[in-house]
Formats: C-alpha cells, sequence, structure tokens
C-alpha cells in the first residue's frame, strides 16, 4: 500500500498577515486571562492578610483592655 503524499498548501501573503495577527490576538487573550487570573489571587492574599492584622489587633486590643 503506498503512503498518501500530503498535500501543501502554500500560504500568500496577505493569508500570513492573517495568520499572525490570529496568533497575536489569541497569545494577548491567553495573556489578559492570565493577568486576571494573577489578580484575583494577589487581591484574596491581601484581602486575607489585612483581615488577619485586623483581628490580631481586635485581639490585642481585648487582651490589653481586660489586663488593666
Amino acid at each position: 500500500m503506498k503512503k498518501k503524499e500530503r498535500e501543501v498548501k502554500m500560504l500568500t501573503v496577505g493569508e500570513w498577515v492573517d495568520k499572525t495577527h490570529e496568533i497575536a490576538d489569541t497569545l494577548e487573550h491567553k495573556a489578559k486571562i492570565q493577568h486576571t487570573k494573577e489578580v484575583e489571587r494577589a487581591t484574596a492574599y491581601r484581602d486575607g492578610y489585612i483581615q488577619a492584622c485586623e483581628d490580631y489587633a481586635k485581639e490585642m486590643r481585648h487582651a490589653i483592655s481586660h489586663n488593666q
């Protein structure tokens, strides 16, 4: 049995330009998605850290007021 030969289609300059824009758009979209995820993760970390600091300060004030 003979192997099928793959027909390779040559792209025109315009098709290459379109393909280049398509690839760039895809990469930009993926970067935006990754950026959004990282910002959300960092925001959640910051919010948790701030809450922990506030909880600590509240407990310290409570402990100090009960020991005076």
